[in-house]
């Protein structure tokens, strides 16, 4: 292989890591403000339900993107999930 193709292929690499870097911090902050959410809502409540049900969401997200080396989840349907638990639920 050229010199150019290494440069090229090395360049590539390190925007999708950065960018996977990028996503797990995304989605553990995204997890963080689930807990306290959790936390601060009414026990049992239908609320409390739903932010208990995005953390969980959340971890399984962070594990995927934060696996050694492995891209169990890509980078669009982490996006997605972060997009969707941004919205308001309806009651």
């Amino acid at each position: 292989m050229s010199d150019a193709h290494h440069r090229a292929t090395a360049t590539t690499t390190t925007r999708i890591v950065g960018s996977m870097q990028t996503l797990a911090a995304e989605i553990l902050a995204a997890w963080r403000r689930a807990q306290r959410l959790a936390a601060q809502l009414p026990t049992g409540s239908a609320a409390q339900r739903a932010a208990m049900e995005a953390t969980d969401r959340l971890a399984e997200a962070f594990e995927a993107v934060s696996a050694a080396g492995e891209h169990v989840v890509d980078e669009a349907a982490a996006r997605v999930l972060l997009q969707e638990l941004e919205e308001p639920q309806q009651p």
